[in-house]
């Protein structure tokens, strides 16, 4: 009788199937939990940053600009990173507030304007090439994961008044159109 220890090839092959059973049915929900967990912080940050810049014109009793950013310019793809600032007046130059980095470069976001800026009484001007598009009293950003019509997506609803709203429900995105 031998006192070896250890496994037989069959049990070896046996573990093996099991467990890749168990990855194969595993690893999907792994990857729609983790876009759950992006696109709710994602979109946190950005409603966070919002809440800053007004918070900062209220506070400094000036105009703080919030935008895209390219280069320490105002471009005009949100996922670079977003940018608060308050801009150039007369003999004082921009100042930084704040800034966050890029989004996941898989992922879209779609907002249709390139700026917004926060008046020293907190109300919010919607920036389309410089000019202010004063018949929108409500903007949407939207933010949709990787998989462009995923069911994860969301939206930031963004008021004049400077109040945002998460909206999880019926925010459908893909590469040509997006609709809420």
């Amino acid at each position: 009788m031998s006192n070896n220890k250890g496994f037989t090839l069959v049990e070896l092959m046996v573990t093996i199937a099991i467990a890749s059973i168990l990855l194969v049915v595993g690893v999907p929900s792994l990857n729609t939990l983790y876009e759950t967990t992006r696109t709710n912080q994602s979109i946190k940050k950005i409603e966070t940053i919002i809440a800053y810049a007004r918070n900062q014109a209220l506070s400094y009793n000036r105009t703080v600009s919030l935008c895209p950013n390219s280069n320490n310019d105002c471009g005009a793809n949100w996922k670079s990173g977003i940018q608060v600032f308050i801009p150039a007046q007369g003999d004082v130059q921009r100042v930084e507030l704040r800034y966050i980095g890029p989004f996941q470069d898989k992922d879209l976001i779609q907002f249709d304007f390139n700026q917004l800026e926060f008046t020293p009484d907190g109300q919010i001007a919607f920036i389309v090439d410089g000019a202010d598009d004063v018949d929108i009293n409500t903007a949407r950003l939207i933010y949709c994961p990787s998989n462009h019509s995923n069911k994860n997506s969301q939206a930031l609803s963004i008021n004049r008044g400077g109040s945002t709203q998460i909206v999880n429900a019926r925010v459908h995105c893909n590469d040509n159109s997006i609709s809420i």
